[in-house]
């Protein structure tokens, strides 16, 4: 059930009757149009694919958009699904095995694996993935729901359907009666219904107080901090993981060792979960290798086991030596009741530094280190290997900019590292 509500990963928004569509900014791409260096019939092979999602009951739109630009992203949010290329454009190398663990997974944090691989492959995760990645581009789901409108649709001839489709993909008002999914950032701002109520007293289990072993921070080292918060009844109760990753801005991917080295004391993930889950609010305070970071998956109500990947597009932030990182509080809703209706699952992220600065010297094991707050930037991607593809952006993040997905330079690790991109079928 939980991997349902994952899966629906984006608001779903009632479209006005004849209203302007509201644009969303398309993430630039290094591969620019992916059919421009294919051959004509390369290229209708790709829009006869395309129009499978063009269909009386739904079809994308994007206001500006070109049939061309659908195609091009349709096509290019398909390897993505396949895990054969990510959003910054990047190909990915590496033949198809189920047994090649993700980059999240092979980071040590304790993830799917095989099962990751296996579960990558079936259809309806792909079709589910596929449009994730084009809601993040900035497309949106219409659907349509008056059987009067379907029955005009399916009885257009070939030629009356393709042209209307290539109207409406980019018109920038729909016709009335039809209900648009888009991609508006669910996962770290949900949009919670009102009638949430606070925490109840009443349901409030003994905290168990388990004794937390401080971190030790070596010379050399920087830290990060994070919350987990539970302020209302919603996420009252509910367990937390979240998986940072290490991160190589050059090579637009996140990075782990080619084979596991005791001498090599590199952080490459770490697997943040949270320990109590019947405390309002609870820290964690771990030792990084400093360097370049993304928050690279995370799930909700689960303690030890994370599914969604952020490869689609996630914060990246940098750990400094002697210093710590907060990068934020995170609020766990598990099928929490949602703004209009509905139910959502969701990792909110929200800003509490002071209480991250009053908490981080008691879970440090020698003289605390200054805690200063994460420098996040959004829409950093990397190739994708996970059940569910989904984007995380941190609320008020600069977005990254330019058909390179780049950033700061990556600190040296202890022993060379090998960047592994994820695998293709």
């Amino acid at each position: 059930m939980l991997l349902a509500f994952l899966l629906m990963s984006a608001a779903q928004v009632e479209s006005p009757a004849e209203t302007p569509v509201n644009p969303i900014a398309a993430p630039q791409s290094q591969q620019g149009n992916a059919l421009s260096d294919l051959s004509p019939e390369e290229r209708q092979e790709i829009t006869d694919d395309s129009a499978r999602d063009l269909r009386e009951s739904r079809f994308y739109n994007r206001p500006g958009a070109t049939r061309a630009d659908y195609d091009a992203d349709w096509q290019e949010c398909r390897m993505i699904a396949r895990g054969s290329r990510s959003m910054g454009g990047q190909v990915v190398t590496v033949p198809y095995n189920p047994g090649i663990i993700s980059p999240a997974a092979a980071s040590g944090a304790g993830l799917i694996g095989a099962m990751i691989g296996n579960a990558i492959v079936e259809g309806q995760l792909r079709r589910d993935n596929r449009r994730s990645c084009l809601l993040v581009k900035g497309w949106s789901l219409v659907e349509v729901e008056e059987p009067a409108a379907r029955a005009r649709i399916a009885a257009m001839s070939d030629a009356e359907r393709e042209t209307h489709f290539n109207r409406l993909v980019g018109a920038d008002t729909l016709p009335p009666g039809l209900k648009t999914l888009r991609w508006e950032n669910p996962l770290a701002a949900p949009k919670l219904a009102a009638s949430i109520g606070p925490r109840d007293p009443s349901k409030d289990k003994a905290a168990q107080r388990k004794p937390v072993k401080p971190a030790e921070i070596a010379s050399g080292q920087g830290g990060v901090i994070l919350g987990f918060r539970r302020p209302d009844e919603a996420s009252q109760g509910k367990s937390a993981s979240l998986l940072i990753s290490r991160y190589d801005p050059e090579a637009a991917n996140v990075v782990f060792p080619e084979k596991r080295d005791k001498a090599d004391t590199t952080t490459y993930g770490l697997l943040i979960k949270s320990r109590d889950k019947a405390l309002e609010v609870e820290h964690a305070l771990h030792a990084l290798t400093p360097g370049t970071y993304v928050i690279s998956g995370a799930t909700p109500g689960v303690q030890g086991a994370v599914n969604m990947n952020f490869c689609l597009g996630s914060a990246m932030f940098t750990v400094e030596p002697g210093k710590i990182t907060y990068i934020g509080d995170f609020l766990p809703y598990v099928l929490a009741p949602a703004e209009g209706g509905g139910r959502l699952s969701a990792m909110a992220w929200q800003d509490h530094l002071a209480d991250a600065e009053a908490a981080a010297p008691a879970l440090q094991s020698s003289a605390p280190l200054p805690v200063q707050p994460a420098s996040f930037t959004n829409g950093v991607s990397w190739g994708c290997a996970a059940t569910v593809m989904t984007a995380y952006a941190v609320p008020g993040a600069p977005t990254l900019e330019g058909p390179r997905r780049a950033g700061p330079p990556l600190a040296s690790p202890a022993q060379p590292t090998t960047i592994i991109t994820i695998p293709t079928n």
